[in-house]
């Protein structure tokens, strides 16, 4: 496969998600906002039909599941480009406050791409609320898993990393729905926004 450059990225965006703006869907009235009736939007429901029923997923979390001892499906299908694997991580207390990291590899069901991350909780001794940090270097003390979990996604599924650099690049005038009005960039188009929302 080569490798996918900014231009091809922004295509590809472009083939899933309508030029324009459109109104986002709207859970008081039964009426299906305009932008599902876009070729773009059935191109991308076709994307996620196929994602829904891929088994190649099932057999790289039935290998994370062995390797790294307890990795689980936290996709939120439709809802935003991705299908997403978490393995969660706690460690010792610092400072009262329990750590804990969760390793997260999100899959694009638009393209052959996927991106690897950290999101690390600490929980305060005393109620209040958590503080979260995005990374996409893990922390030293889960590296290895890290690289177990990019490894696996490669070689099971063929895919390749998302060029970070390329994480900023807007695509003007394309309406992503799961970014609610908010400007795409090839990132938050091709997987999700904000990508530490979790179930």
């Amino acid at each position: 496969m080569s490798e996918l450059t900014e231009q091809d990225l922004v295509q590809l965006v472009r083939h899933f998600y309508p030029a324009g703006s459109f109104e986002p869907a709207d859970s008081s009235t039964q009426e299906a906002p305009s932008y599902t009736r876009t070729p773009e939007h059935q191109r991308w429901l076709g994307a996620w039909k196929r994602a829904m029923e891929w088994p190649r997923w099932d057999s790289l979390l039935q290998e994370l599941d062995l390797t790294l001892d307890g990795v689980g499906d936290v996709t939120q299908p439709y809802m935003a480009a991705c299908r997403r694997c978490s393995k969660s991580i706690r460690r010792p207390p610092e400072n009262g406050a329990q750590p804990l990291t969760r390793m997260v590899a999100a899959v694009s069901v638009l393209a052959p791409l996927y991106v690897s991350y950290c999101v690390t909780q600490s929980a305060p001794p005393r109620g209040g609320s958590a503080g979260q940090n995005l990374s996409f270097e893990p922390p030293q003390e889960v590296e290895s898993q890290a690289n177990t979990l990019r490894r696996s996604i490669e070689r099971v599924l063929g895919y390749r990393p998302f060029p970070l650099p390329l994480s900023n690049i807007r695509v003007p005038d394309v309406f992503v729905p799961h970014l609610g009005g908010e400007p795409a960039t090839l990132l938050t188009a091709l997987f999700d926004a904000p990508l530490d929302n979790l179930p």
